[in-house]
């Protein structure tokens, strides 16, 4: 199901169609983000490029603790 979702945002991403996706796991998306919100108790604590966060994962742990 994840492969199907990220291929469905992709190809509204090449027909220029803007997509907000909520998602838990920022692994599953990375490949297809441009922008990754690390949001808590609905708050956004940072919003980065999804390249800074490819090239550096520690990112991720230092969000998620993961």
């Amino acid at each position: 199901m994840i492969d199907a979702i990220r291929n469905v945002i992709s190809i509204m991403r090449d027909r220029g169609v803007a997509v907000l996706l909520v998602e838990q796991r920022v692994d599953a998306v990375l490949s297809v983000a441009d922008r990754v919100a690390f949001i808590e108790n609905g708050q956004n604590l940072e919003t980065l490029d999804a390249a800074s966060i490819r090239a550096n994962h520690s990112i991720v742990e230092r969000y998620l603790g993961v």
